[in-house]
């Protein structure tokens, strides 16, 4: 099993604007990090200990209320956790340095803040995974991404989960019980400008182009744009492979995808979807209803997207 997340994927904010309890006596730099003790895991269960492990406990020693961040490439600030004790996640992107400096933020009693620095050594991934090299390119870079009507002519819609293997679904569209084309025309009522009920706003932002397109970069962002290359939507991704499955190769976990949501739902955007194929020039991606996993050969209602490699 592999995951690829961003390098720094938590909510980039402004540690400054965030309140901490205030401590009863003066924290000196040398006080804050004479008390700071570290323990590295490997796994995100904080459970195998890593010398350079990206998922790391923190522990204060007499016990201190304290903001721990990083800066962001773009200079901004990155709060990691807040307070005496607690847990955080440095994964850097390839080709960075292993040494990451991580800063301590203590609020004074009188109002003023004292900020230690220390360096702590963790991983850094030198080679994508085979399943990234497909998703994102192995360059230093970002692959493009855009539907594919080339299957069954439909890009998004509802099937039968799942009387098959994933290649079957891939190739052939097998268990397809309906399904949308990308832009409307005046005499066809299956294009995404009729299907708005199932997006979270009933409007259309673009998704449904032919000429839409989202991104996969291999420093774990992924981004979507309408056809004038106006963003839609951007978040992190992660995938997550499955091996020896005949129905899926991975999940594949991320928010921004050409039109995320799962049909006849509301709206909702499941965050999680199965890779069922995946090459270097054809994915697709499948959503059980309610995310019903375990529901394989049941034929219950599942969502599709068929997307290629630009």
């Amino acid at each position: 099993m592999s995951l690829l997340a961003g390098a720094f994927v938590l909510t980039a904010c402004d540690p400054a604007q965030e309140k901490v309890d205030n401590n009863t006596v003066m924290a000196s730099e040398s006080d804050i990090l004479s008390g700071l003790s570290f323990k590295q895991y490997s796994d995100a269960t904080y459970t195998t200990e890593q010398t350079d492990g990206n998922y790391i406990f923190y522990q204060t020693n007499p016990g201190r209320q304290l903001q721990v961040f990083n800066y962001l490439s773009d200079g901004s600030m990155n709060l990691l956790a807040t307070g005496a004790s607690g847990k955080f996640t440095i994964k850097p992107k390839r080709g960075s340095d292993a040494v990451q400096p991580v800063y301590f933020r203590a609020l004074n009693s009188d109002g003023s803040v004292t900020v230690a620095q220390t360096t702590l050594t963790v991983y850094v991934q030198q080679e994508l995974d085979p399943e990234i090299r497909l998703l994102a390119s192995d360059a230093y870079g970002e692959k493009v991404w855009k539907w594919d009507t080339s299957i069954t002519g439909t890009v998004w819609g509802n099937m039968g989960y799942c009387g098959g293997s994933g290649v079957d679904v891939g190739v052939s569209g097998n268990g397809q019980w309906w399904g949308v084309s990308c832009n409307d025309s005046p005499d066809d009522g299956a294009g995404f400008n009729q299907q708005l009920q199932h997006s979270t706003d009933g409007v259309n932002q673009g998704d449904g182009d032919l000429d839409a397109w989202m991104t996969f970069g291999n420093d774990g962002f992924l981004n979507a744009y309408d056809a004038s290359g106006k963003v839609i939507r951007t978040s992190t991704y992660e995938f997550e492979a499955i091996d020896n499955n005949e129905w899926k190769i991975g999940n594949l976990k991320t928010s921004a995808i050409l039109w995320p949501y799962e049909i006849n739902s509301g709206g909702n955007i499941p965050g999680i979807y199965e890779v069922v194929y995946l090459t270097g020039s054809k994915m697709t991606l499948v959503y059980p209803d309610g995310g019903d996993f375990g529901g394989l050969g049941g034929w219950g209602e599942a969502t599709f997207w068929h997307f290629k490699a630009k």
